[in-house]
């Protein structure tokens, strides 16, 4: 049975002794309050190779605990930190998987039941007997989509080992991050946009390696593979030194998470993304619903009206980087001049002659936000897809006013 797999926590019958157990009774209240928030999502990844697995932990919101470790069936491993102290071995049998991890005075024991739709996971000890059991559903999350970073660990330090660059710059590059990653016909785009208002970008096929710069000017053997949808696995073999570097993005529903697991400088770092509705690209209006009654609470004239129920204009949003955002439309019947926003900040521009305010936020499938036109205030929500989205708008106040606009990619 293949065991290969993102997986995302469901429930816990008990999670603070589990919590507890797996750190060995030696992690602090504020870390355990941290890891038990509801806010703090939990996942892990098996990547099978055959004679093992490689397991990758992941904690939103204490990204410092993010583990990745190699086990291989009946050979002993040194756990990594924060896991100090303790040795575990590992044995499989079908789709059962059995870890026994040792500390100098207790042994726990993790029985491992993978199914199509998720695992289970049982865990005791030889001190407690039984601790708890918990229930991870399997994420069927593509590694594609737009994700812009939470939180990092040591890739100030990372940076500054592998380019030689100054603290200050890395920081600077770190004091915003964003990826995009693509797919259109099986060719893969990966965009990076970074603080000093840079992007870097590679094309790429799965399994298919090419020789290029990377993103640091740095000329090698680039490859990228997939065990899963919710995997993407980078591999780049510099070719004056013939180093190599191993980086592997791990999706859930909710984050992408970007480990460094392999340099010739030995130092691994991790940064974690949220998950935003890709919004970037230009979408034309196909159809729309009750969009006349918004257009009239807002006290227009009935032929601005009915012109600009039949024009099919397009809206585009482009990311300039930073958080900066092109705002723009194709409309000739509402023309509006096109706008720099940035989420969470206000601004404010002229329409048809009066004085519009703006507000919006990313949200996980999308976007949302407010306007204020005149002496109306309006609020909007954006949802995309791949291919399509759709839009609600109502007059606040007003609720003859709600209107849905469909829109297709160009």
């Amino acid at each position: 049975m293949q065991i290969s797999g993102t997986y995302k926590v469901v429930s816990c019958d008990y999670p603070e002794k589990e919590a507890r157990a797996v750190f060995n009774n030696l992690i602090s209240e504020e870390d355990l309050k941290i890891l038990l928030s509801p806010d703090n999502c939990m996942s892990f990844t098996i990547s099978d190779f055959g004679t093992g697995y490689t397991s990758k932990v992941t904690f939103s919101k204490k990204p410092e605990f993010n583990t990745s470790t190699d086990y291989t069936y009946g050979k002993e491993n040194i756990l990594p930190a924060p896991f100090t102290g303790g040795k575990s071995i590992v044995t499989r049998n079908g789709n059962v998987i059995v870890k026994k991890v040792t500390f100098p005075d207790v042994v726990y024991t993790y029985d491992t039941i993978v199914s199509s739709s998720g695992v289970s996971i049982k865990m005791s000890s030889t001190r407690d007997g039984y601790i708890s059991t918990s229930v991870w559903e399997k994420v069927n999350a593509s590694f594609c989509g737009f994700f812009v970073m939470q939180n990092h660990v040591d890739a100030d330090k990372y940076m500054t080992a592998n380019n030689k660059m100054t603290k200050a710059n890395a920081e600077n590059l770190l004091s915003y991050a964003a990826v995009r990653i693509t797919e259109k016909n099986g060719d893969y785009e990966m965009i990076d946009c970074l603080g000093d208002g840079s992007k870097k970008s590679v094309t790429f096929k799965l399994g298919v390696e090419f020789e290029d710069e990377d993103s640091f000017g740095r000329t090698g053997t680039h490859l990228f593979t997939s065990n899963s949808p919710s995997e993407l696995v980078y591999t780049f073999k510099e070719k004056d030194t013939g180093h190599v570097y191993v980086f592997r993005n791990t999706a859930t529903t909710d984050h992408l998470t970007w480990t460094a697991e392999k340099a010739p400088h030995g130092i691994k770092c991790s940064i974690t993304y949220q998950r935003y509705g890709d919004i970037e690209g230009t979408w034309k209006v196909m159809t729309h619903s009750n969009y006349d009654n918004f257009l009239r609470g807002l006290s227009l004239p009935e032929p601005l009206i009915s012109a600009a129920v039949e024009e099919r204009e397009t809206l585009t949003w482009k990311h300039l980087g930073k958080g900066i955002w092109l705002d723009a439309s194709s409309s000739k019947v509402l023309p509006m001049e096109s706008k720099h926003l940035t989420p969470g900040v206000e601004h404010s521009s002229e329409m048809m002659g009066m004085h519009v305010t703006e507000i919006f936020n990313h949200s996980k499938d999308g976007m949302y936000g407010t306007v204020k036109m005149g002496e109306h205030i309006i609020n909007y929500k954006v949802v995309v897809g791949k291919e399509l989205a759709h839009m609600e708008e109502e007059i606040v106040g007003k609720p003859f006013t709600k209107a849905t606009i469909i829109l297709a990619k160009m």
